[in-house]
C-alpha cells in the first residue's frame, strides 16, 4: 500500500526519504514490510504520503 501510494504521487523512493528524513534504504524496508522498523519513522512517512491509520481498543481482549 505505501509504495503504491507513493507511486501514485510521482515520487521515487529516495525522494520520499528526503521529504521524510528517513534513510532510502528505511523506505526501501518499508515498503518490503521489514516488521522491526522504528514506528515513529514509519508515522513520519505514512503523515508525509498522506495516509491515515486508526488506532483501537477492543475492551474485550484486555
Amino acid at each position: 500500500m505505501i509504495r503504491a501510494r507513493r507511486k501514485a504521487l510521482g515520487v521515487t523512493q529516495t525522494e520520499l526519504a528526503g521529504l521524510c528524513g528517513v534513510g532510502a534504504r528505511f523506505i526501501v524496508e518499508l515498503e518490503r514490510g521489514k516488521p522491526t522498523l522504528e514506528l515513529g519513522k514509519v508515522l513520519r512517512v505514512l503523515e508525509r504520503l498522506g495516509v491515515q491509520i486508526l488506532a483501537r481498543h477492543d475492551a474485550d481482549s484486555a
